[in-house]
């Protein structure tokens, strides 16, 4: 026999099966997990993978299954004793008929002659839809409601108490339903997806489509594209939810399948009449807008069975009580929405139209528009609603003027000012305790950086007396040279150590004659090779000395650099004959990008202490240019760390010290 056929004087048994001509479905006995029972399956590709089970609630007891055409030209499963367990059970058949497993996974049963197709289990689904495979919904002349149905678990097929059917022909959605009670719901179908699916796309599983049979039926099925390297079945699991496995060049895709019940918002009217259910609030169930819960104290234990009921009569029933003055009813928006079930259509081509129609109907409760569709309106309970944070539609619930109050827009308007003001606050917050930890941290880094210098060196706050005294009045004999701000002098301590000063003029633009007094050596012969700091004259006898916002700068930029960088003297080069100082030798390794070097080892800084200690360097050498007009304002270096001045010039020369 063929490998696909079947004949009416064959027999499949336990060892035997059928087999698509591509090889893709096979026809033969199996047994589930954990079970000792037998049944005839088709399964795809391999046993794991069962897609249509004949004799689910007649299970065999042993591997004497049998499976033939009767002598009455019926498909049936018999047992060892030849008992019937299944048939195709089709009656007044007068031919002979032959059995044949096509490659779309339907099993056909034809007459001989005719070859006219008597019988196929497509039309009496398992649990699983096929590719090609047209489920049905009721049929509108008949009556007859077919249904898949799910097993009642993984080690027993036999039909369990969840079903899923295509119902509302003229509207079609899928229905899983759970014994007589609806489950889950789909949605409307638009001609290219189901609007309560809220991640369905345009072509989702390469084309959805809906027609109608010539006995009246709708039915829905899917295809792949012909070459597709893709497949997919859509499988009811005994927990009732829909599950979507998908291969590739017949290869199941590990882990990729679709499960379209993500959350209870997705079981049906999980909320109640009149409520609205969203997944990512809490809680998840909210009476709509103009609406209160029925049973406030079954609804605050979080039982939303009984949904919610209006707060105040729409304008046509307030009218008909005699009320006067009614204003018109309005439309409260809710955006991104599973429609509710039991809707009806009209045949309004613009959404405009739609809401006209639906204030001038007494009877119209909620509306919304698809272009595909048109006009959808509702006059019953509104059941079923789930927002998404993707897809839907836009729903718009009838309400009374005096509960319109403001729009959604009004309110996600409100609700972002709101959010942007506390976002400034915070921010402005923020950035104040950022500025008063870092002032506080910096200061404290200062002063400790300057008791610190004090301690290590010893530096002592001379008086203009003693620098004087040790120079001879500043004697033009003890005079070692003149740089661009003021002469340098030597002289000698009391208790015999040698010092180098330098005298700032107020020729120079140096307004604040701050004196830096240099440790000398006994062969010094000028001030371009130093030991290191041995002290400041303090400025309240700087001589001659006047203040101004620009010395004040000059003297705050040498400071800073000290603080910063620190005693670096094994840094300081001795036969550099181009070492003019501290803040020349600083530019020097800032032009040449390595100014991080001199930051001194017994500083504590972190990473993120990096940036702001690059700024404050910058910040130093921008305050002791060499030229007075070059250097920065007090105020300006105050914007400066405060970040009010985001961007900084770069520092130019600076002055000798």
């Amino acid at each position: 026999m063929a490998l696909d056929t079947l004949k009416s004087s064959q027999i499949i048994t336990e060892s035997e099966t059928l087999s698509s001509s591509d090889g893709a479905f096979k026809l033969g006995f199996f047994s589930p997990i954990n079970s000792s029972n037998h049944y005839l399956a088709i399964w795809y590709l391999d046993q794991k993978t069962i897609v249509w089970v004949a004799n689910r609630n007649q299970p065999l007891q042993d591997s004497s299954g049998i499976f033939t055409i009767s002598e009455d030209h019926n498909l049936v499963v018999m047992n060892g004793k030849r008992q019937v367990l299944w048939s195709s059970n089709l009656s007044s058949l007068t031919s002979n008929s032959i059995a044949q497993l096509l490659d779309s996974g339907n099993l056909v049963l034809q007459d001989v002659n005719t070859e006219e197709t008597l019988w196929e289990s497509f039309k009496h689904p398992g649990n699983t839809f096929f590719p090609k495979m047209k489920e049905p919904s009721n049929n509108k002349i008949t009556g007859k409601k077919v249904q898949a149905t799910s097993w009642k678990s993984p080690s027993d097929p036999s039909i369990g108490i969840f079903s899923m059917s295509l119902e509302h022909p003229n509207l079609p959605e899928l229905l899983v339903w759970s014994q007589a009670q609806p489950y889950w719901r789909s949605g409307p179908w638009n001609g290219t997806v189901f609007l309560g699916i809220q991640d369905m796309v345009s072509g989702y599983l390469h084309g959805f489509r809906i027609g109608n049979e010539n006995d009246g039926t709708v039915y829905l099925n899917y295809l792949f594209p012909n070459g597709s390297p893709f497949y997919a079945l859509i499988v009811l699991n005994p927990q009732g939810m829909i599950e979507v496995p998908l291969w590739q060049n017949k290869k199941k895709i590990t882990n990729r399948y679709w499960n379209l019940q993500n959350s209870d918002c997705d079981i049906y009217g999980f909320c109640g009449a009149f409520g609205s259910c969203n997944s990512q609030a809490s809680p998840i169930c909210s009476c709509l807008k103009g609406f209160e819960p029925r049973n406030v104290e079954e609804w605050n234990k979080q039982n939303w069975t009984s949904g919610c009921v209006r707060r105040t009569p729409l304008k046509c029933e307030r009218a008909k009580n005699g009320s006067e003055s009614v204003k018109e009813d309005g439309f409260s928006k809710l955006q991104k929405t599973k429609v509710p079930d039991f809707l009806e259509q009209s045949s309004t081509v613009s959404e405009d139209t739609c809401r006209s129609q639906c204030l001038q109907n007494c009877s119209c409760i909620a509306y919304a528009y698809d272009p595909v569709i048109s006009c959808m309106y509702w006059s019953g309970n509104l059941t079923d609603i789930v927002r998404f944070s993707k897809g839907g539609v836009n729903l718009y619930i009838r309400l009374a003027n005096s509960e319109l109050g403001d729009t959604d827009s009004d309110r996600d308007m409100r609700v972002i000012v709101t959010v942007l003001l506390l976002l400034g606050i915070v921010i402005f917050t923020a950035c104040a305790y950022l500025l008063w930890t870092w002032c506080a941290k910096h200061s404290g880094r200062e002063n400790h950086g300057i008791q610190k210098h004090v301690e290590l060196d010893e530096i002592p706050l001379l008086k203009l007396e003693e620098l004087a005294t040790a120079t001879n009045n500043f004697h033009s004999d003890n005079m070692l040279g003149e740089g661009g701000f003021g002469p340098v002098y030597k002289g000698v301590l009391k208790g015999g150590q040698q010092i180098a000063i330098k005298r700032l003029s107020i020729a120079s633009g140096q307004d604040f004659g701050l004196a830096r007094i240099f440790k000398g050596n006994d062969d010094e012969a000028n001030t371009k090779r130093v030991i290191g700091t041995y002290g400041y004259m303090s400025p309240e006898y700087a001589m001659k000395g006047y203040y101004s916002e620009k010395s004040d700068v000059y003297s705050f930029g040498v400071i800073l650099l000290e603080i910063v960088i620190g005693r670096r003297n094994s840094t300081f080069d001795q036969n550099d004959e181009d070492y003019l100082g501290l803040t020349k030798f600083a530019w020097r390794l800032w032009n040449e990008g390595n100014i991080m070097s001199l930051i001194d080892p017994e500083m504590s800084y972190s990473m993120g202490d990096r940036e702001q200690i690059m700024r404050c360097i910058h910040i130093g050498l921008l305050c002791v240019q060499e030229l007075a007009g070059k250097r920065p304002s007090m105020s300006t270096v105050l914007g400066m760390f405060n970040s009010e001045i985001v961007n900084l010039p770069p520092p130019e020369e600076v002055g000798f010290l």
